[in-house]
């Protein structure tokens, strides 16, 4: 925030929400293993607004172009963490900043004043409301045995 209230317009609202994600897929065809997949995925949603709370960058039609989503690192790496945010942080407050533009013209022209519902109704700004989530056990070689051993039971039938 400090760093973009200097541009005009300045941005009034940033948010980040990020998500991790942790994933395994085991197939197994007559006992024995077909595919074997883990997944790890982290991302994070960035969302900028320009302008004020009754007239912002996500006014009408643009209210869909205010959030991306973008993959992070893996590693907590903070210096890898900061520059995806800031790059993308910097990509949606262009994209605001030019919306915001095009949505002050539309209101301004003689037949589309008056009549509009604010852009965003909100108090103060919650900050950190997460908290660190511990994966759940998995035992990979418990659930190998496991799918083998059930998909066997169709060996027998055919």
């Amino acid at each position: 925030m400090s760093s973009l209230s200097k541009a005009d317009p300045a941005p009034y609202f940033i948010s980040y929400a990020g998500n991790e994600e942790f994933g395994s897929v085991i197939m197994a065809s007559n006992g024995a293993l077909m595919a074997n997949i883990k997944r790890h995925d982290r991302t994070v949603d960035v969302s900028v607004r320009v302008g004020s709370r009754e007239l912002d960058n996500t006014h009408g039609e643009n209210r869909f172009n205010a959030v991306t989503t973008a993959s992070l690192p893996l590693e907590d790496k903070p210096d890898a963490i900061a520059r995806v945010l800031w790059i993308n942080t910097d990509r949606m407050y262009r994209k605001a900043a030019q919306g915001f533009l095009e949505i002050k013209t539309n209101t301004k022209s003689p037949c589309r004043r008056g009549g509009f519902v604010a852009g965003f109704f909100g108090g103060e700004a919650p900050g950190y409301i997460g908290k660190e989530i511990v994966p759940p056990k998995f035992d990979q070689h418990e659930w190998e045995e496991k799918v083998r051993r059930l998909s066997a039971i169709f060996k027998k039938i055919s």
